[in-house]
């Protein structure tokens, strides 16, 4: 879709003045949404926001997760997975819609759960001994996608 920043202002006006309310926090929640699926995906392929594969884990570091009872032992070798609760890859947990869209205020705040968020935190960031692993965060893929129902959606709400 192409259009004009001045075009688009120009007809969101007429639609504010002819009474009709625009917004888009169903979106915007939806992209949240599609946001925490695709960070709990990402993990479960060992990919990170940017689409590149993980520095895997030390033998010795799959060798202790094998043998930790709280670990989930045959994700032993994937990196970021120890309990599956930090990312969601194993399907619960994970990252969580913090705060929803509404019609007041157009934003979504996603959050990593508090209880994991300062591990969440040091891979993230990487440290002296841990390599950086970009877990959290919009891949490039997940925008493409937002941008597409975002678009599909400010074109339904132009034709009207």
């Amino acid at each position: 879709m192409s259009l004009s920043a001045k075009k688009l202002q120009k007809k969101l006006n007429r639609l504010i003045k002819n009474g009709l309310a625009v917004s888009l926090a169903d979106e915007i929640n939806d992209s949240a949404g599609h946001v925490i699926n695709d960070i709990a995906k990402r993990v479960g392929r060992k990919v990170d926001i940017d689409g590149k594969s993980f520095t895997p884990l030390l033998e010795a570091t799959i060798k202790q997760k094998k043998t930790d009872p709280e670990a989930v032992g045959q994700f032993a070798s994937y990196p970021l997975i120890r309990t599956g609760a930090m990312t969601g890859a194993l399907g619960f947990g994970g990252s969580y819609l913090k705060t929803k869209a509404t019609a007041r205020n157009q934003e979504a705040i996603i959050s990593a759960p508090n209880v994991k968020a300062p591990y969440g935190i040091y891979h993230q960031d990487g440290g002296s001994s841990l390599p950086k692993r970009k877990w959290f965060g919009i891949s490039r893929e997940a925008e493409k996608e937002i941008l597409k129902n975002m678009k599909r959606r400010i074109k339904r709400l132009l034709a009207k």
